[in-house]
């Protein structure tokens, strides 16, 4: 049990792609971490299983719960749809393996934030997780927000000024690099541009170089202060944001935050969360690569500014 719980935790703290769920705790209630004692894990476990035995996922799921200061991580651990594959057997004879592979996901909730990341194969796991924990933790399967919360707009309103930096601690310059947008039409195309610095390439004309279509998605790069190497981030206004590396989370969201109070009063888009709505969440590499690909299946490549 012992090495399970460690291996857990192992899995757990690697993960670094999350969609993220604000909370609705009321605004003058004190920040609290939920806890998630034995009895109520087995409860939420029970629960679980019903929803993965219907999706032919087996029962039988655990639950590792590791708090740490204001935040707690969770790790579910689950069965995937039996599988059938070949197998090459010592002797060197063909056989048939019949199995059923072992998933894990994670979730992290902030309770300072009152938001929730999730780290899920499939987006009826990430329901079951947001109704599940809601209800055990706070009395309800609705306490978490499904609702997009983000958005690129302050590139358009703002332009090279929503790259501002200086009352940000650590961060020594800020790109825009790439984006990509999506123009209507009875076959959808999708454009993308790509440039060492956009908004100067752009110059005076970035108003009407940025206006039309609709954003998939935008990828800057960072300079920091305590490093020689720039990262990149993508955010995509349908719930999605990439970090190169997770421990920039902090100064690149206090960024964005400070991007949403320099935007026109009018286009503010109100306190929904303590974060700016640029992005709302997080997932890994291969899905946003598919999302952001967008409906076009011919497209590829990029077109250069």
């Amino acid at each position: 049990m012992l090495l399970q719980r460690q291996h857990a935790e192992t899995v757990a703290f690697q993960r670094s792609n999350f969609m993220y769920f604000a909370g609705s705790r009321p605004k003058k209630k004190a920040a609290e971490l939920p806890s998630v004692t034995d009895a109520i894990a087995k409860t939420m476990q029970d629960r679980m299983d019903n929803w993965f035995e219907v999706k032919r996922r087996g029962r039988n799921s655990r639950i590792f719960a590791f708090p740490r200061g204001e935040k707690i991580w969770l790790l579910v651990r689950h069965g995937m749809p039996m599988r059938r594959e070949g197998e090459h057997q010592d002797d060197g004879e063909s056989g048939i393996a019949f199995y059923r592979p072992q998933q894990h996901d994670v979730l992290i909730y902030d309770s300072v934030t009152d938001e929730i990341g999730v780290n899920a194969g499939t987006k009826g796991e990430r329901e079951l997780y947001l109704k599940v924990f809601g209800e055990a933790s706070f009395g309800s399967e609705d306490y978490f927000d499904r609702f997009e919360r983000y958005t690129l707009d302050p590139l358009r309103e703002l332009g090279p000024d929503s790259m501002s930096h200086g009352d940000i601690e650590g961060i020594a310059g800020v790109r825009f690099v790439e984006f990509r947008r999506r123009w209507p039409g009875k076959i959808s195309e999708m454009e993308t541009r790509k440039c060492e610095d956009l908004f100067k390439s752009f110059d005076e004309n970035w108003e009407k170089r940025l206006s039309g279509g609709s954003f998939t998605h935008a990828t800057f790069k960072f300079a920091f202060k305590d490093s020689k190497k720039e990262r990149s981030v993508t955010i995509g206004p349908a719930n999605i944001a990439r970090y190169e590396r997770d421990s920039d989370e902090e100064v690149i969201e206090a960024w964005l935050k400070a991007g949403e109070r320099r935007r026109p009063p009018a286009r503010q888009s109100g306190p929904v969360s303590a974060k700016i709505r640029w992005l709302t969440s997080r997932i890994s590499s291969k899905e946003f690569a598919s999302q952001a690909a967008g409906i076009h299946p011919g497209f590829s490549g990029f077109s250069l500014c």
